[in-house]
């Protein structure tokens, strides 16, 4: 870590964890001096010991192996693997990897999950990292085996009062209407976000990336062939194979996003012509934009469950609908390929039953069984 102080810049560095950490520090005149001297200091601990017996902190050993395997990897691979550093910093400072078993790095999870309240998914980004390392680990001979790749992750607990998972179809009609019929004037870039996430169904990184030049004004479509990377701040290929596609749109559609962006991004630095750029000509934060999705939702349909939805319900809400008979029971299949997804996927992830549905659904059912019931008399 490099601080400035008034006689130049202090650089420290620190190595362990827990009652083991060493400290070591250095004044420097120059901030190119200070960076200079933790170069060379990272590079002496790469070259160090500290693989070498299986007395080394898991701490100091993985953060080793971060540094010396995996920095060249995509920036979000890399910031996965400095949160487990992180995390095993926090829960067990002081384990050695000759310490190292399986039913501690069990224990170690299921109290993750059980008192610290991390999701599957958050758990198996830190499995995946562990066991990469326990595999280097391994073939140096310092564990016995890799320990990391037996856990057993447990099943999440669905809430019941987990609240809707998306807007019925008088609340989305209701949404898209108010979007639609927005002066340019008065919308904001998060507006702009909201309407296409609701009519396109979009990820927030595909359409924090999208570029004048992706609306086609002949074929009618909206291109999607790139995501915004929150952690590289750059642009990044899309979530799967399935994601490139051309979604269709409508003339309005089109129009508005153009007349929006001429009318507010006209006097912003905006070289690569993005479509969406807040007030100070940068590319929006998602948790930004989190909190003004719930905001605009309150606004809208007033304080009730649905306001409090999350911007990628937005997607779920329009597969929904899209799959509905109020929207004319599209085909899975063509749903599947504007929004980017597999079939399989659609239906277990994505394909939620709205409000009005069920209400009808389970007339029939009730009208059923009356039927079946006076025929058995």
């Amino acid at each position: 870590m490099i601080t400035k102080t008034k006689k130049g810049y202090k650089v420290t560095i620190s190595s362990g964890a827990g009652i083991h950490r060493v400290r070591k520090s250095r004044n420097c005149r120059t901030l190119t001096e200070a960076k200079r001297w933790l170069n060379e200091m990272d590079a002496k601990k790469l070259k160090s010991n500290a693989l070498s017996h299986s007395k080394s902190l898991l701490t100091d050993a993985f953060d080793v192996f971060v540094k010396k395997y995996k920095m060249d990897l995509a920036p979000s691979t890399v910031a996965s693997y400095e949160a487990t550093l992180r995390m095993l910093e926090r829960e067990i400072p002081d384990v050695q990897l000759g310490e190292l078993s399986f039913s501690m790095l069990q224990t170690l999870f299921n109290r993750l999950q059980k008192q610290r309240g991390l999701s599957k998914a958050t758990l198996k980004k830190y499995r995946t990292c562990l066991s990469a390392a326990s595999d280097v680990f391994e073939q140096e001979g310092l564990i016995e085996r890799n320990y990391a790749r037996g856990i057993k992750l447990q099943a999440q607990v669905t809430k019941p009062d987990a609240g809707p998972n998306i807007l019925s179809v008088t609340q989305y009609r209701q949404v898209v209407a108010h979007l639609t019929n927005m002066p340019i004037d008065e919308m904001k870039w998060f507006h702009v976000m909201m309407l296409i996430a609701f009519t396109t169904g979009l990820r927030s990184s595909e359409i924090l990336d999208l570029r004048v030049n992706d609306l086609d004004f002949k074929q009618h479509t909206l291109r999607v062939d790139s995501a915004f990377c929150r952690v590289s701040k750059q642009s990044k290929v899309p979530k799967s194979s399935n994601s490139y596609r051309d979604v269709p749109v409508t003339v309005e559609f089109q129009e508005k996003l153009l007349a929006w962006q001429q009318r507010h991004l006209s006097d912003l630095q905006n070289p690569d012509d993005r479509l969406i750029l807040n007030e100070q000509g940068q590319v929006p934060d998602q948790s930004c934009y989190a909190y003004h999705f719930k905001a605009t939702l309150k606004t809208i349909l007033g304080d009730c469950p649905e306001a409090k939805l999350s911007p990628h319900k937005a997607r779920h809400t329009f597969i929904s609908m899209m799959l509905s008979p109020a929207f004319g029971s599209l085909s899975v299949d063509f749903v599947a390929m504007v929004s980017g997804h597999s079939v399989a996927t659609l239906n277990s992830t994505y394909r939620h039953l709205t409000s009005e549905e069920a209400g009808a659904n389970t007339v029939k059912l009730t009208s059923a069984l009356e039927t079946l019931t006076k025929g058995a008399a």
